[in-house]
């Protein structure tokens, strides 16, 4: 405490004190410290002069006393002669420092600041280190540094400690600022930052956080269909049991008609958009059940191949329409990917191969075997199953059907023909509108909704891609589309 007493004080004509002591001069305004004393102040701001100034702080010695002359100048005392201060002339410096990051180092590995800056989360400490332009006293420079988003308050530090190191920092974004002083206390207020993000460990992620919680949604989700399917089982088993013990009980003819009369009434009233259908399978069933041996093979066969029919029609309009309330509801989803295009051509005429042979129409394609398509495999399989299907629909017996391609740079147009009856103007205006539902009867009466191209329509779009139709009355319809022939989509 004694080595930083003063030596002596001395009032100057200006009303300052000036006191020497160990480490140099020390000026202090007079009516500073009597607002300190009289509590109008909490702190009382001072100057010092030392070696950076031109005072000999070494030399300074409590043997003599402090004068002041006539003309107001101070002379202090040093074992090497007078130190000679004019209060009148000392000049104070009005111009902060420019204060500027150098570099920043994460775990000592020199980090390019000109770019954003991102930290790895198994980085373990960062450095900052910084600097000031200051023309006059440059050891005397002070800083002061704050990581924000880290501490609240500021950190100071002086010209032979120019950095600042944060180990462990949590993950998010902060901000480092410094601000530097010059020897005469001027801050330069508007000072350096550097903004950088650290990143979090992998299990702390929101992605991983979330992901966490759909995989126990999923287990619960898969419990609960597990119990739900346990308990549909058990209900099966218990109608099974029911139906065994009222197929016993229910021997006579009469009460099994009377069971069949009652599931049609049921039928026909949860299926009434369906009624054309599934009369004609319940009315051709009966006609066999009551005179199978009435009839001929011949008429048994074309009794059965009407309730084919009927079946197809009714399987496909369900089909079409769960696939219609799927895309409607968001819940199919779409992977496109790169495929042989033939060989889901080939898979759907297989699977329309029974429908035409009934009206002897021919269905040929010329797709090469290596043609390649960027598209969601089973919605492709969709349109074409759904577009042959009305071709053999609106093609009279003994016609032709054929499905081609046209490849271009960025899209595939496929073409599926027909020698049907064709389409009119006012209906091909109205052909894919969801608004105006058209239904036609085939070239032998099968039934449509008209949902299918919909359908087509829909899917098609969701391959940024194109649906159309050109049709003449009396020689068919040519149903074109567009698919990607690479991955743009």
């Amino acid at each position: 405490m004694s080595s930083n007493c003063p030596y002596d004080i001395i009032e100057d004509n200006n009303g300052s004190f000036w006191l020497p002591y160990p480490l140099g001069v020390l000026k202090v305004s007079k009516n500073m410290l009597n607002d300190f004393a009289e509590g109008k102040i909490d702190k009382i701001e001072c100057r010092i002069f030392d070696k950076f100034d031109g005072v000999p702080s070494e030399g300074l010695t409590p043997v003599a006393r402090s004068i002041k002359t006539n003309n107001g100048n101070i002379w202090i005392p040093t074992l090497n002669g007078m130190l000679m201060v004019n209060p009148d002339k000392i000049a104070y410096n009005t111009k902060p420092p420019l204060t500027h990051i150098e570099s920043l180092y994460a775990d000592d590995v020199s980090i390019d600041i000109r770019k954003p800056i991102r930290i790895g989360s198994k980085i373990q400490h960062i450095t900052f280190n910084y600097t000031a332009i200051c023309l006059q006293a440059t050891e005397k420079v002070l800083f002061k540094h704050r990581l924000v988003g880290y501490e609240n308050s500021w950190t100071e530090t002086n010209y032979n400690n120019k950095l600042a190191t944060y180990t462990n920092l949590p993950p998010g974004d902060y901000t480092f600022m410094v601000m530097a002083a010059n020897n005469d206390g001027i801050w330069d207020e508007t000072g350096d930052r550097l903004s950088l993000y650290v990143e979090p460990i992998w299990y702390e992620t929101t992605i991983f956080k979330i992901a966490a919680v759909l995989f126990v949604l999923l287990l619960a989700y898969l419990f609960f269909m597990m119990r739900v399917g346990q308990l549909k089982k058990r209900q099966k088993d218990l109608e099974r049991i029911v139906e065994e013990r009222t197929a016993k009980i229910a021997k006579q003819n009469q009460q099994l008609a009377e069971l069949n009369a009652t599931k049609d009434k049921f039928y026909g009233i949860i299926a009434h958009d369906l009624r054309g259908p599934f009369n004609a399978i319940l009315g051709f069933s009966e006609l066999l059940m009551t005179n199978l041996h009435d009839f001929s093979t011949n008429k048994i066969e074309q009794m059965l191949s009407n309730v084919n029919s009927a079946a197809k029609d009714t399987f496909n309009l369900l089909e079409n329409l769960l696939e219609w309330v799927k895309s409607q509801t968001g819940r199919i989803e779409f992977e496109p990917q790169l495929f042989n295009l033939s060989d889901v051509i080939n898979n759907v005429v297989s699977f329309s191969e029974n429908m035409a042979q009934v009206k002897n129409i021919t269905i040929k394609h010329n797709i090469s075997s290596s043609f390649m398509v960027y598209a969601d495999k089973n919605m492709v399989s969709t349109i074409l199953r759904n577009l042959i299907s009305n071709a053999i629909k609106f093609t009279n017996r003994n016609g032709n059907i054929s499905i081609e391609e046209d490849q271009n740079p960025d899209v595939t147009v496929i073409t599926v023909c027909d020698t049907g009856v064709g389409i009119d103007q006012e209906t091909l205006q109205n052909l894919f509108k969801l608004s105006e539902k058209v239904s036609l009867s085939g070239t032998e009466n099968e039934r449509g909704t008209g949902l299918g191209l919909i359908l087509c329509k829909e899917f098609v779009e969701q391959h940024n891609g194109k649906i159309w139709v050109e049709s003449e009355l009396g020689k068919g319809s040519r149903f074109k589309f567009t698919l990607p022939t690479h991955q743009s989509i």
